[in-house]
């Protein structure tokens, strides 16, 4: 469970607001003012996320006891003061936590579905390198290719 952008309201500031004015430009001689724009108050968009995950099979305290298998479902749900409440569901399958298949599908997104993604993790020396492709359907969009590279040290 969270709760993001917990906090007072939010206001722009700074010298960018600094602009120099000519308050008559018919009027030769008059000098410049300098002028500061005026900005107000807006709220932060607060955020309610709660979730779960659960090893079905291996993994930490499974249904299905596996030594080199495991699969976690998980699912969670966003409630966002200034929008529409959203959920996420997935999946991960993982061989000898070595290769990891996965896939997850989102409710209430304007744009994004269903994604589908596979990894690879190995050890590289004394590190442990992994590479993530991810597939991801953004409806209108079309599907767009994500690529993640990690490394452990």
């Amino acid at each position: 469970m969270s709760i993001s952008n917990f906090g007072g309201s939010m206001q722009l500031d700074g010298r960018d607001l600094i602009a120099i004015t000519d308050i008559n430009g018919e009027v030769s001689g008059n000098y410049n003012t300098d002028a500061k724009l005026k900005t107000e108050l807006w709220p932060l968009p607060l955020i309610f996320r709660v979730g779960i995950a659960l090893d079905i099979i291996g993994g930490s305290d499974p249904f299905v006891g596996s030594e080199n298998n495991r699969f976690t479902f998980a699912i969670d749900g966003v409630h966002p003061n200034d929008n529409t409440e959203k959920i996420n569901i997935g999946g991960e399958y993982a061989w000898k936590e070595t290769v990891f298949a996965r896939i997850g599908y989102k409710i209430n997104y304007d744009v994004e579905k269903w994604a589908f993604g596979v990894g690879v993790k190995v050890n590289v020396g004394s590190q442990k390198v992994g590479f993530d492709y991810a597939l991801i359907d953004f409806h209108d969009l079309g599907k767009v290719s994500q690529f993640a590279l990690e490394v452990n040290f």
